[in-house]
């Protein structure tokens, strides 16, 4: 239902602000209206800066602690702990990005040194360091390499040139050389050589053996590779620090929420305008006086100018559903809650559309200890209610369908037997009476829409509106219960008779209240008769119902066919590997089409509210009721 709310200013000094935000952010009773964050008004870049570094910091962390983290999560911080602390979560996450920093930068000179290592570890028995080799007076050296494709090309050479060689090591680039040439001869033989094959590397030149310099190499790498492992070694147990970063990001998004709060202010006090539920505004007051004596509170009725915030609350069933219709448009202050209603039609229709027993014990499954233990929050965890309770109309339908996994089910039947008595609970069957289950879908498309004109004379009369619930609502209630009785006149023969009463009473009732506000005679006649073309309306409306058996006939048919496939495969029982292979093809055929036919549900139902039943009354353009809280991304509850 849609709860009275009412105008509220708060005063009060200016040293109060923040303490008051925060103390009506725990208490989440009223709503402030905020700057657009994006508007510039509020820089708020500061918090947006500390929010992205730790989640970048958490998402770093998440990689290392794959292993530790469990699935079923649930969060929660005391108070006192989430106010304070910013400053020393702040250093906290310096340090840790530091350490990434060093981590980065150790991996980063470990791979040079490996990649100077790569270089000269050929060589790496060589005799001389390339120091001696430079500075000799009669003869040259060359380091370097010929490639496997023309070394023998260049031994050939070589050995007829009587080039001296020693070969030290391969490699990927080919055979590593020290090639001796007399000074005079050099030019001239290293052009020779490099027609062969040769390739001259570009060695560092060393007072030290490359034996040395690869040890000393090496051990640089072996202190890194010591530091990296303690920098792992904190990363990968930092369960704590974890935690204390998530406080952190939620601490600057509620820290974000708060500034980005509307105020006036003068020289002494801050005004905070907003809205509060009547339920809570009796105790507004001791709040604000927790925080300052120095007060004043002024509360006001909303007038009909005002654009109210709609404030819904529900039971725990219908609360879920909002979602579907937050979706399409929020409700507006001064109409019915729709949702009571459009639960119960979702939740039926959904579940006719799954129909399956096994499917619909799946999602009580898994969206019931999804919703326990992980407890999702905003429109996803409403989403998930959704699943969990069209759990119980997909195995309701799929009782009356006679379908566990696409395998034949009489659940009567089975208890039929145990008591000597033949019962059936298979009343509906989409996929060998089609069109039964056509007409049965188009009948509760009846109904659905009756309902829904209903609920529009309802909001006519609340809107002091008569004629308009009389013309738009209650004449078509009596033109769909009359055509419904006359085609059920098969049943009944006295239904064909109230059927056509029916009919005549609402094709009057329309004609003479379609166009009483038509200015003059011919305008209430042509606005009479005008409403009649209504009916090819109302028509396409009830075909649309016939997604219903078309989704049910998809799902059927589809889990079917994957129970045959896997028969075929395992020779119904006769093969052990057909077996072992019929497996995958149940299990991954059933998943495909349970999550495939979780979807269509999902949308088709939504579409069946939004276009066929919101369309016959509901106004919407509202805004939710949003009251400044601690909207929190990874703390899923923060307790007193």
């Amino acid at each position: 239902m849609i709860k009275s709310v009412r105008k509220v200013k708060i005063i009060v000094p200016k040293e109060s602000k923040e303490e008051l935000l925060m103390t009506l952010q725990k208490e989440a009773i009223v709503m402030l209206p905020k700057h657009d964050e994006n508007s510039g008004v509020i820089d708020v870049s500061n918090e947006d800066e500390v929010i992205s570094r730790t989640n970048n910091a958490l998402k770093k962390l998440g990689s290392y602690r794959k292993k530790n983290r469990k699935f079923f999560q649930y969060s929660t911080v005391k108070y006192e702990n989430f106010v304070g602390g910013v400053n020393e979560r702040l250093d906290l996450l310096n340090s840790i990005e530091e350490k990434f920093d060093q981590y980065n930068f150790l991996t980063s000179e470990n791979k040079e040194e490996q990649k100077l290592i790569n270089e000269v570890y050929p060589f790496k028995d060589l005799e001389y360091t390339t120091k001696e080799l430079e500075d000799s007076l009669y003869v040259s050296f060359h380091l370097g390499y010929v490639p496997e494709n023309r070394w023998d090309f260049f031994r050939d050479y070589s050995n007829r040139a009587g080039v001296s060689y020693v070969t030290y090591g391969t490699s990927e680039l080919g055979h590593h050389i020290l090639v001796y040439l007399d000074n005079d001869e050099e030019d001239k033989e290293i052009n020779q050589l490099e027609r062969f094959g040769f390739v001259l590397q570009e060695l560092p030149i060393l007072e030290e053996k490359f034996s040395q310099y690869i040890k000393k190499k090496q051990t640089i790498i072996n202190n890194n590779n010591t530091k990296i492992n303690e920098i792992t070694t904190y990363f990968t147990n930092s369960t704590e620090e974890d935690n204390e970063l998530k406080i952190l990001a939620d601490q600057m998004i509620a820290q974000k929420s708060r500034r980005l709060v509307i105020y006036k202010e003068n020289d002494k006090d801050v005004i905070f305008d907003g809205w509060i539920s009547d339920e809570f505004a009796g105790s507004l007051q001791a709040i604000v006086k927790k925080v300052t004596l120095l007060y004043q509170l002024e509360f006001q009725e909303p007038t009909e100018y005002d654009y109210v915030p709609t404030l819904l609350k529900n039971n725990k069933f219908v609360t879920p559903f909002e979602s579907i219709t937050n979706t399409y448009s929020v409700p507006n202050y001064r109409e019915i809650d729709p949702n009571p209603v459009m639960s119960i039609w979702y939740w039926i229709i959904f579940g006719l559309m799954i129909g399956d027993v096994g499917y619909g014990l799946m999602m009580l499954l898994v969206f019931g200890l999804f919703t326990k233990y992980k407890k999702p929050k905003g429109e996803f965890g409403q989403l998930v209610k959704i699943f969990f309770y069209s759990g119980i109309t997909s195995i309701i339908a799929g009782i009356l369908y006679g379908s566990f996994f696409g395998v034949d089910f009489n659940l009567f039947g089975i208890i039929g037997n145990i008591f000597g008595q033949n019962w059936n609970s298979v009343l509906l069957d989409p996929i060998n009476e089609t069109m039964t289950m056509l007409i049965f879908s188009i009948g509760l498309g009846v109904l659905h829409l009756i309902t829904a004109l209903v609920m529009k004379v309802i909001l006519s009369v609340k809107q002091k509106d008569v004629i308009t619930g009389i013309a738009d609502g209650l004449s078509w209630i009596f033109i769909l219960l009359g055509v419904s009785m006359f085609a059920a006149a098969s049943i009944l023969s006295l239904l064909k008779t109230i059927g056509i009463v029916f009919l005549i009473i609402g094709i009057v009732v329309l004609i003479v209240f379609k166009g009483l506000k038509k200015k003059g005679i011919l305008g209430k006649i042509f606005g009479g008769f005008g409403g009649l073309f209504g009916v090819t309306s109302y028509l396409s409306d009830l075909l649309s119902y016939s997604r219903i058996l078309a989704l049910a006939l998809s799902s059927g048919i589809i889990a079917y066919t994957m129970n045959l496939l896997a028969g075929l495969v395992n020779g119904n029982g006769s093969n052990f590997i057909g077996i072992i292979i019929s497996i995958p093809i149940y299990i991954g055929g059933h998943l495909f089409n349970f999550a495939m036919g979780l979807l269509s549900a999902y949308v088709h139902s939504s579409r069946l509210q939004y276009l066929e039943f919101y369309n016959k009354f509901y106004e919407g353009g509202g805004y939710l009721f949003e009251p400044l809280k601690f909207n929190t991304k990874y703390i899923n509850e923060i307790t007193n």
